[in-house]
């Protein structure tokens, strides 16, 4: 989970942020520290995880290599949850965010 969601401890302060890639590439140099790992990591996310993977991957880092993305896309512009064609999908705007406030607001999965 990243960063204020889900079962991760911290604050959500919007989506797609850097921090979110700052904290990957983290548990990236973690991973690869261990003893059990051979240093060759892979992503899969779904959704906004799905985003998340996608912009870890053009970052480049040495131990990821593979990552697995359903219902996300590389254009944010023509083909996103909240624009279509560089225009808003507002009649998503409000059902998207009653969804992710739901969802965040539910305590951590024991």
């Amino acid at each position: 989970d990243m960063r204020g969601s889900g079962d991760s401890d911290g604050i959500l302060f919007g989506e797609y942020l850097k921090e979110e890639q700052d904290d990957a590439l983290a548990v990236l140099d973690w991973l690869e520290q261990q003893p059990w790992c051979t240093g060759k990591v892979g992503i899969f996310g779904k959704s906004w995880g799905g985003f998340n993977a996608l912009q870890i991957a053009a970052r480049r880092p040495k131990q990821l290599k593979a990552i697995i993305t359903i219902a996300s896309t590389d254009d944010r512009y023509a083909d996103d949850v909240h624009y279509m064609g560089g225009c808003v999908l507002a009649r998503e705007a409000l059902s998207w965010a009653s969804i992710m406030f739901y969802w965040n607001a539910r305590p951590p999965d024991p």
